[in-house]
């Protein structure tokens, strides 16, 4: 035992460094996989902490039961057998649906209904800010916005009719909540405004009080997961989100009707769970690179330790000892090194992950590296103890001459293996977490392609050697024979440099890949920045019923806001997502990673309208003046009037109505204040409707005057017609032959008849397609029948896109918004209001709230979010950078160490140099170049494998990781410089720290005359 353990402590430098190598894998390999582990749960918790309760939880409502107790015991019964080990939160409501006021009061106030809401429990959440709350009979507590809005105070009484008899409430208290984003408010904006849907409210009252009415309270029960809920329990919540509707419905306890479950509850579930999934496929990438990484530094310190004791391996073996005894002895010395280090690695790493996230991973997070690594070690130090075992009697000793620096077997079947990984992974949809080989791609294609750089050093060799040959300097022909014929000697370094280079860059294009493509999925789902969405689709009928796009555009820090239409329709059998938006103004609100959206093609395959004879406003205009009046029979008809709407249509597309009073037929002016708009507004149709008198069949009526700010503007109106369509117009009706006018006009309006003219003739617009629903057999250059809840038109498919911005399903259209809407005017009577704005900003985290002050009621403010990938995957980047910081030790370690064996190999070689005559100078030069064209040349081939590999698999990594994404948003490969550039500097200056350590050990051997080969 004790020549053992002096074999050992003569040669601790090389078993040091094998310790290292074991010490940093096994730290960092337990420090990548356990903060993919431990980050997974703060992630929840930090997207459970900031959703909104409508995102993070559910409401199911249903009418009250005669026994409301057993009601709700059956629903919490429910919650808790479908989220076992979830402490879920309930909170329970019960409110009315919207009751009519009294007409007094209804007319005082100028709102139709209120909404009534039970005391208990809501009170608990509530704080009174004027009067007290008694909870009598027939007393009220209103939300102080509503108290303000229907005009009470204190002591007045609000009247509400019911079938049941008139039930008048007395006001004794006003109230607020205490914390509106509360659970069991549900995001009811009336908590927060007092109104909702010409609704105001919500009323307290006691459970008495909601008795006396005849309609039946429904009651709501939100259910939502607890802030703290693990990672592990994720799964657990959507399957419970999943089931409970139906759960609930089939009870008779719950319901004798109909429960309706609304939130987001289970689809955020579903989304964390599936960016979990996506951050473990993530995780075998670097620790496969550390793995191979750590098995070539193994390899390479096991030959280098057989090599320096080859004499002792030969004395040994001669004095009797077998092959068997030395491996024995080999193995344990490397399960003793490899344990005690890598055990002292995974301690370090857990101090540091204990520090950083204040737990501990599972213990097999702890155990696993370290025993790969031992398990490493034991084998590659017996194999190369058992080489050196036979080969020492009577064997030459090898010169490292070998003509291919990696075996071709090995690089063939590891190229078939990454090729079939890499099939599955382009070929499988979703995360890849249930596939083994999609998973495995990433990092066997960088193997893969490591082999192949590393299969280029034996043409590189010959190179070198033929250049040995014919040069005639000494600094250039020793390198390069030396590398010409010494090849095996730097095989292990070189593939550490390739591979430490690869993965640098696969790390920069899979960082900067990523997160540009989130960005773009956040924008691509959001449509832009900040979006503003009224939550409805609704009829056009009065300028307020628009979107107000320019009041986005004037808050502070937004640099440019649109008007968009998002609304469901219907093309053929088929349902389908309309997006209307100005083409040629998307760009104004979509940021520049954005371009994976195909902007280019949105803008080319819609171009905005050019309808000549539609009168332009001057832009800023404040008021139009108009001016109208008949001729023939209708100007003699004394009962005859006309109501005209202008329809404005504004560069980006916001379309408003602009009606005029009704007034006489014969001559009348009005005045109509204009909105703010986007760019210029345009006139774009004139309805006329006609109404009273006597039927007449002959007279003409035209707009006579239209001024903007006292600038004539009807001069420019040509072509302007009668679009029968709309209102279903006779052909008998015809349009005045210049101007805006109609003659004649309807041959019988005593009972009321529209007439819309507009400019120009009928034409299809152009509507761009997905490309999933274009290959649904809508093909480029045929007409598609769109048909809206009130509204449809006839489109021409003109182009086909990805993905159409703001809306994630790929069953999805898109219009340029101007042309839209002049297209639904020529076909249908009523139009849809723009119920979305698009607004850019560089800080949408603070437009948020100014945008939410400024918006109504119900709208709903976003913006695009990055940050929940992040949350889940930003551990996966960790990894993927330690495992690349991992690999450059392990190659900075390699190369030390071939560097230590050279200087005692080619000890001899400098005395010999030095008595030719060749000065310290030289032999420093020649040598740090042979190790440098080996980095050199290492680092190229590393470099080319890293884009390959980076330019087939970044891609799919994103899109598997940006679970948020629309499935058909294309990726397209980003490098993060800043990334590369810090793995470019860190592998430069680690090898230039050895090369330059080398050179001045070689400048002291060769200063050494009395070092004797005989005497060492």
């Amino acid at each position: 035992m004790r020549l053992w353990v002096r074999r050992s402590a003569a040669r601790v430098s090389l078993l040091a460094a094998m310790a290292a190598v074991c010490l940093v894998v096994g730290c960092l390999a337990v420090t990548m996989i356990g903060a993919v582990m431990l980050t997974q749960t703060p992630a929840v918790r930090d997207t459970l902490s900031h959703a909104p309760v409508r995102t993070s939880g559910v409401e199911a409502q249903t009418p009250v039961q005669d026994d409301r107790q057993a009601q709700d015991a059956a629903v919490h019964e429910h919650v808790a057998s479908l989220f076992p080990g979830l402490d879920m939160h309930v909170a329970t409501r019960v409110d009315t649906a919207p009751l009519k006021l009294s007409a007094a009061d209804a007319e005082r106030a100028g709102v139709a209904s209120v909404v009534l809401l039970q005391d208990a429990p809501a009170i608990r959440e509530a704080i009174r800010t004027d009067g007290a709350w008694t909870g009598d009979k027939d007393t009220v507590a209103i939300q102080a916005a509503a108290a303000t809005r229907l005009g009470v105070k204190i002591g007045d009484d609000v009247t509400i009719p019911s079938s049941n008899g008139d039930v008048t409430l007395k006001v004794t208290a006003t109230w607020l909540p205490k914390n509106p984003a509360a659970a069991i408010w549900f995001g009811d904006p009336r908590v927060v405004r007092g109104e909702s849907d010409d609704a105001v409210g919500p009323f307290l009252v006691s459970t008495d009080t909601l008795g006396r009415f005849s309609t039946v309270p429904t009651v709501n029960w939100v259910v939502t997961p607890p802030v703290d809920t693990p990672a592990a329990k994720v799964a657990t919540l959507a399957i419970g989100f999943d089931r409970l509707p139906n759960a609930l419905q089939n009870d008779a306890a719950v319901t004798s009707s109909q429960v309706t479950v609304i939130g987001d509850g289970a689809q955020t579930a579903h989304s964390m769970q599936d960016a979990m999934d996506a951050a473990a496929s993530v995780v075998p990438l670097p620790v496969a690179i550390l793995a191979v990484g750590t098995v070539l530094a193994l390899i390479l310190l096991a030959r280098l330790l057989a090599d320096v004791r080859a004499a002792e391996t030969a004395l040994l073996r001669a004095r009797g000892a077998s092959a068997g005894v030395l491996v024995r002895t080999a193995a344990a010395e490397s399960a003793v090194v490899s344990i005690v280090s890598s055990a002292i690695g995974a301690a370090i790493a857990l101090a540091i992950l204990m520090f950083a996230y204040g737990r501990m991973p599972s213990p097999w997070v702890a155990v696993l590296p370290p025993v790969f690594v031992a398990i490493a070690a034991v084998v590659v130090g017996a194999a190369a103890a058992f080489g050196a075992a036979r080969s020492a009697l009577g064997a030459a000793r090898e010169a490292g001459r070998a003509r291919s620096a990696v075996s071709a077997g090995l690089t063939v079947l590891v190229v078939l293996a990454a090729a079939f990984a890499l099939w599955r992974f382009l070929t499988v949809s979703g995360t890849g977490e249930g596939d083994a080989a999609a998973v495995l791609a990433p990092p066997l294609t960088l193997l893969a392609a490591a082999l192949l750089g590393l299969s280029a050093f034996g043409p590189l060799a010959r190179v070198f050697d033929s250049i040995g040959a014919r040069a005639h300097r000494f600094d250039v022909a020793l390198p390069a024979r030396q590398l010409g014929r010494g090849l095996g000697f730097f095989t292990a370094p070189a593939a550490l440099i390739v591979l430490a280079v690869a993965a640098g860059v696969l790390g920069a294009g899979y960082q900067g890949t990523w997160s540009a493509y989130n960005a773009t999925a956040a924008i691509a789902v959001n449509g832009s920045d900040v979006r503003v969405d009224t939550a409805s689709v609704s009829p056009l009928r009065t300028a307020s019923d628009s979107i107000d796009a320019p009041m986005y555009a004037a808050l502070p820090g937004v640099t440019a806001a649109l008007p968009a239409l998002v609304a469901p329709v219907q093309i053929g059998d088929a349902k389908v997502a309309v997006v209307g938006v100005s083409s040629a103004r998307l760009e104004s609100v979509e940021p520049g990673q954005a371009q994976a959206l195909d902007l280019a093609t949105i803008r080319a395959e819609l171009p905005a309208p050019h309808v000549q004879g539609e009168p332009v406003l001057p832009s800023h205009t404040k008021t139009l003046t108009v001016g109208m009046a008949a001729t023939g029979a209708l100007a003699d008809n004394p009962g005859a009037t006309v109501q005209v709407t202008l329809w404005l249509c504004d560069d980006a597309g916001e379309l408003i109505p602009l009606t005029t009073p009704t007034s006489p037929a014969a001559s009348s002016t009005a005045s109509l204040t204009v909105p703010a708009g986007t760019g210029s507004w345009r006139l774009v149709a004139v309805d006329a409707t006609f109404a009273g008198g006597t039927g007449t069949a002959s007279g003409g009526w035209s707009l006579t005057k239209l001024d903007a700010d006292g600038t004539d503007v009807l001069a420019s109106a040509s072509g302007w017609k009668v679009a029968p369509a709309p209102f279903g117009t006779s052909k008998a009706v015809g349009a005045a032959p210049s101007g805006v006018g109609v003659v004649p006009v309807p041959p019988d309006i005593s009972a009321g008849s529209t007439v819309r003219l507009m400019p120009g003739d009928a034409a299809p617009p152009a509507v761009v397609l997905t490309d999933a629903f274009a290959a649904q057999g809508h093909a480029v250059g045929t007409d598609v029948n769109i048909d809206g809840d009130w509204w449809s038109v006839t489109a021409k498919v003109s182009g086909t896109v990805p993905v159409i911005p703001g809306e994630r399903d790929d069953q999805s259209v898109l219009f340029d918004l101007p042309t839209l809407q002049r297209a639904v005017l020529r076909a249908n009577a009523t139009p849809t209001a723009a119920n979305q704005a698009w607004a850019a900003s560089a800080d949408p985290a603070t437009v948020l709230p100014l945008a939410q002050r400024a918006s109504a009621a119900a709208t709903t403010v976003t913006i695009a979010d990055t940050a929940f990938a992040g949350r889940f995957v930003g551990s996966a980047f960790t990894g993927l950078a330690l495992g690349g910081l991992a690999v450059i030790a392990l190659a900075v370690i390699a190369l030390a160490a071939v560097a230590a064996a050279l200087l005692r190999r080619r000890r001899n070689e400098i005395v010999v140099l030095r008595a030719l005559g060749f000065s310290a100078k030289q032999q420093v030069r020649t040598r740090r170049a042979e190790l440098w064209c080996i980095a050199i040349a290492a680092g190229i081939l590393g470099a080319v494998a890293g884009l390959v590999v980076t330019w087939l698999v970044a891609p799919g990594l994103a899109r598997r990781t940006v679970v948020t994404a629309p499935p058909a948003l294309p990726a397209t490969v980003t490098v993060d410089l800043l990334w590369l550039a810090v793995a470019v500097v860190l592998a430069v200056v680690a090898a230039a720290s050895v090369i330059l350590v080398y050179g001045r050990v070689i400048r002291r051997q060769v200063a050494d005359t009395e070092y004797r080969e005989e005497t060492r």
